[in-house]
């Protein structure tokens, strides 16, 4: 059971804050289809996301103006506009009151 434990949890975290690290990835990356992020976050997290929740979630992301889609060669990849750079660099520039958030809510 204790080993259940922080898999479990990283599966919550992924799917749960997907939309703030795909816009975390697509920052460092530029631009990248919705399998290449299957592949990092199973690489990255050790999470296996289906293509339906990733595919749903960029587009919703699209429909919010936080990531472009851009075929090229066939290919269909997404980057982030200026709105979804300023999104996360607003998350980036506050983690320390995420970091005080969470050890409030799950701290002693």
């Amino acid at each position: 059971m204790r080993l259940r434990f922080p898999i479990e949890m990283r599966k919550r975290i992924v799917k749960n804050f997907l939309d703030l690290l795909i816009l975390k990835e697509l920052r460092n990356h530029s631009s990248m289809s919705g399998y290449e992020i299957i592949i990092l976050f199973r690489n990255k997290f050790r999470v296996v996301l289906s293509p339906g929740v990733v595919y749903s979630m960029l587009y919703s992301m699209e429909r919010e103006n936080l990531v472009q889609e851009d075929i090229r060669k066939g290919k269909r990849t997404f980057k982030l506009t200026k709105m979804g750079e300023e999104e996360i660099q607003g998350i980036l520039g506050n983690l320390d009151k995420v970091h005080h958030l969470v050890d409030c809510t799950l701290g002693k």
